[in-house]
Formats: C-alpha cells, structure tokens, sequence
C-alpha cells in the first residue's frame, strides 16, 4: 500500500544483497536531482522477491522549482533469469574440458572453446568462418560423411569416433558428437 512505501518502508522490502547499493544510487540521484534507472529485487506483499528496474525524473515547475520525482518501476524477472541461465551456459562453454564448436546453418564456425583450441592448436580467429572441414583427416570416405548428415538431418545428431587432424598436421582420433539446434 500506499502508507507502505512512504519514506523509506521501500527498503524494508529490499533484498538485502541489494539495499546498499539501491540506496547509494538512490541518494545521489535525488541529492542532485537527477534522473535515475536501477535494478533491484524487492519483495512482494506475498514474501516472494522479483526483479525490478526502476526510472525516476525529477519534476519541477515552471519557474523551476524541484517538486519531487516522477516513476516506474517494472518487473524484469524473467529478463534476470534469463541472463543468469546465459551466464551459466557460457561458463560451461568456456570451462568445459571438451572442444565445442558451435557453427551457423550453412555449417560455417560461429565460436569455439579454450579446450577446442587445446586440442586442434586452432584460435577461435583461425577458424571462425571456415567449414569444420579443415579437421578432416582425409581417413573417411563419402558414405561415412553421408550417413554422419543422414543422422544429423533424420535425428539432430551424431555420435561416434572420427579422425581430425589437427592444425599441426597430427591425426587424431576423436570420440564426437554434433547435435542440431533448431528454432522455432
């Protein structure tokens, strides 16, 4: 309620990792009248903390006198849940001891990890662009690249040992998995 948040009764429901720094930003703002934006978790009425941005502009009139602030506040929940997944996702990318290559539909390489680069002595600058094809080791045949796109096309993957060589020149045998990634 209104008589709630009068005040300060705003920072009672302010989640503690974040009452500080909301409040600094807060105080500045208002002590030099500025316009502010902050994201904070605030809790509900019903216990339960949910992600807010807040903007405020300060208001004044026209001879240019300070008449307080103007506000919204708007529940960013899900859009902080989702960075923290993309935040996670990327630290398993980054940590993992397995090469990953990630590549675009026309098969070109988008990104590849430290360990990808530890494996095929490729930098990400090296073959960001290019056909994984560079790996080949020129050990299979047709049929064998054939039934590997037969699977990825009928069942979005493939897992079995292959042959790359890497850029040193050295063959390699590698246990290996592709999975599609679709859209919508």
């Amino acid at each position: 309620s209104l008589a709630q948040e009068v005040g300060n009764g705003w920072a009672q429901g302010v989640h503690p990792d974040d009452l500080q720094r909301s409040a600094r930003a807060y105080q500045s703002a208002f002590g030099a009248r500025q316009a502010f934006s902050i994201d904070y978790r605030l809790r509900r009425f019903d216990g339960v903390y949910r992600w807010l941005t807040f903007h405020g502009a300060p208001r004044h009139d026209d001879q240019g006198t300070f008449l307080g602030y103007i506000g919204t506040g708007i529940d960013i929940t899900e859009r902080k849940q989702s960075e923290e997944k993309l935040q996670l996702l990327a630290s398993v990318f980054t940590h993992a001891r397995e090469g990953v290559l990630i590549c675009h539909v026309d098969g070109s390489i988008m990104d590849a990890n430290a360990a990808f680069a530890r494996i095929t002595g490729y930098t990400l600058d090296e073959v960001r662009g290019q056909n994984p094809r560079i790996l080949s080791s020129g050990r299979h045949d047709q049929a064998f690249y054939a039934a590997m796109w037969r699977d990825l096309q009928q069942q979005d993957h493939w897992h079995g040992e292959i042959w790359n060589r890497r850029k040193d020149g050295a063959v390699f045998a590698a246990l290996q998995t592709i999975s599609a990634v679709r859209d919508e």
